[in-house]
Order: C-alpha cells, then sequence, then structure tokens
C-alpha cells in the first residue's frame, strides 16, 4: 500500500509539470502566427494530452476509492482545461485572432491550472499524511514484534538454563551419591553390597558405575564371609587335633607308667 501511494506521488509530480508544460506551449502558441510553428506546437500538445491522460489512468488506478476524489477532480479540471485550448484557443490562434487566445491563456485557463494544483496539491498532502499514518503503525508493529521475539528469546533461554541447572545438580548428586559408596568401603563398610542391584535396568554411565560398585562391595563381602568361615573351619581343626595330640600324650604317659612298674 506504501508503494503505491509512493507512486502515486510520483505520477501526480509529473502530472503537474505535463500540465505546466502544455500552459507554456498554448501561451507561447497565443502569440504565435507562422502556420509550421503552429502545426508544431499542436503536434506537441496532442502528446502531451496522450501523456497526461496515461498518467491519470495509471494514478488512479494505484489509489482505493477514497483517495481518488481529488485526483478525480484534477482530471476534471484537466479536461476543461483541454477542451477550451482544443475547441477555442488553438482555433483563434489559427484565425488569426491570437489577442483572443491570449485572453483565454491568461484568463480562464490560467484559473483552471491554478485550480488544477490546488487539487493534485491536495492529493499530495492526503497521501504524505497517510504514508506518515502506514510507516508509524509499520513501525509500531515491528517494535511490538520485535519485544515479543525478545520476550519469547529470554523465557527460552531462561527454560534452558533451569533445564541445564536441574541435570547439573542431578549429576552432582550421584556423583556425591557414589563418592559416599566409595567412601564407606574404603573404610571397610559393606553395608551397601548387593543394595537396589537390578541388571534390567538401562542407564548412563552413572548408573553403571553405581551398580558397579555395589557389586565389588557384595564380592568383597562375599570374600570376606568365605575367609571367615575357612578360618573357623581351620581353628575348629586345629582344636581338634590338639585335643587328639593331648589323648595320644595322656595314653603315651599311661603306657610310660605301667611299664615302668612291670620292670620293678
Amino acid at each position: 500500500q506504501i508503494q503505491n501511494y509512493k507512486n502515486s506521488l510520483e505520477t501526480i509530480a509529473l502530472l503537474k509539470s505535463d500540465l505546466n508544460h502544455v500552459r507554456a506551449e498554448l501561451s507561447a502558441l497565443s502569440v504565435e502566427t507562422d502556420k509550421d510553428k503552429i502545426s508544431n506546437i499542436k503536434s506537441d500538445i496532442s502528446e502531451l494530452k496522450t501523456e497526461i491522460d496515461m498518467r491519470f489512468t495509471e494514478t488512479l488506478a494505484l489509489l482505493d476509492e477514497e483517495k481518488r476524489l481529488p485526483i478525480e477532480d484534477a482530471k476534471a479540471t484537466w479536461e476543461e482545461f483541454i477542451l477550451t485550448a482544443e475547441n477555442e484557443v488553438i482555433p483563434a490562434v489559427e484565425r488569426g485572432e491570437n489577442s483572443l487566445a491570449r485572453s483565454l491563456t491568461t484568463g480562464m485557463q490560467a484559473q483552471r491550472t491554478s485550480r488544477f494544483i490546488d487539487q493534485v496539491g491536495g492529493a499530495v498532502d492526503t497521501l504524505k499524511l497517510e504514508i506518515d499514518a502506514i510507516e508509524t503503525k509499520t513501525d509500531k508493529d515491528i517494535k511490538k514484534r520485535i519485544a515479543y521475539i525478545a520476550a519469547i528469546s529470554g523465557a527460552l533461554f531462561l527454560s534452558v538454563l533451569f533445564f541445564a541447572l536441574i541435570i547439573a545438580l542431578s549429576i552432582s548428586r550421584r556423583v556425591n551419591n557414589l563418592k559416599e559408596i566409595a567412601n564407606k568401603v574404603s573404610s571397610g563398610d559393606l553395608s551397601i553390597a548387593g543394595l537396589n542391584i537390578d541388571e534390567k535396568e538401562s542407564g548412563d554411565e552413572l548408573v553403571e558405575l553405581d551398580r558397579s560398585m555395589k557389586k565389588m562391595a557384595l564380592n568383597l563381602k562375599n570374600i570376606i564371609t568365605d575367609v571367615v568361615k575357612s578360618s573357623s573351619h581351620v581353628s575348629m581343626s586345629a582344636d581338634s587335633a590338639a585335643k587328639d595330640a593331648g589323648k595320644i600324650a595322656g595314653s603315651a604317659e599311661e603306657e610310660a607308667s605301667a611299664i615302668d612298674e612291670t620292670t620293678s
């Protein structure tokens, strides 16, 4: 829409220029007496008329119905202007009535030119105000969108930061748990052996490490249990052997005593 209005301003400026050109040609024509020059000026005016009619068509096509009114008024003024030129000014010059042609050019035609300029000037002012309003609204909309995007981006950043913090705290807690398990094992506390070991559970490296450390503690506990049991069996065997040795020694002493009594 803005581009259409700007294009309209350009064609309106050209319309003003073309009309002034036609008026200048009519002024020159009103004092001309040479037929060849009169013919040339008539040809120039005809070309300008075609060009101006085309510019009016282009301008009206670019505008909506509300903005067309001042341009349509200017077009009506132009049609009056060119009709008088073709039907009164040029014929007066061709008849040699240059004074009448000058009177029409500096009188009625000058008034129409002034009115035309006022009409297109009003259209220009209206279009400029409309362009300013649209640009202001567009600027506000852009600022709102930027603010909205900034708010969304800020919210996303805070969300990412929040979840990153939660993940970091979770990892830190799990690492601290593993550290506690290692400290217990190193101090001889095997109470965590076999706790919550689920071979089917899937997880990350920290889960695998937790499972491995609990398995290690369980294996150590089993080894220690086996060693204690073995030590107990050895101790019982030693006690039994000592008792048997005592019995054997007692029997030997009794046999020795018996032998001594027999001999004596």
